[in-house]
């Protein structure tokens, strides 16, 4: 889940396992986990968890949810998926710099 923590004054997005709730802090040992194989249009929840290799069982905790509805799971990368959702709202990196303080 994406919450807002205020640190040092300032309020910042953060990521947190959906699975064991502890802070994501490296995209590169996290994922998103979501229902497969919907239609064009449908949407579907997420689950952003880390690897299983990084934290306990995150991420097949989130694909045995998924699997108990009766559906199949997907993931993807987290960095991906961040790379798809900044695209995805007309950022490009070049939008980006400047902007983390």
């Amino acid at each position: 889940m994406i919450e807002l923590v205020s640190i040092d004054g300032l309020t910042v997005p953060k990521i947190f396992s959906d699975s064991c709730g502890e802070e994501i802090s490296n995209a590169k040992q996290a994922a998103v986990v979501f229902s497969n194989f919907k239609g064009n249009t449908q949407k579907v929840d997420v689950a952003y968890v880390h690897k299983n290799f990084v934290k306990g069982n995150c991420m097949t905790e989130a694909e045995e949810s998924i699997r108990s509805k009766g559906e199949q799971p997907g993931w993807s990368e987290l960095s991906e998926h961040l790379a798809y959702l900044v695209s995805n709202v007309g950022m490009s990196p070049k939008d980006i710099e400047g902007k983390l303080s």
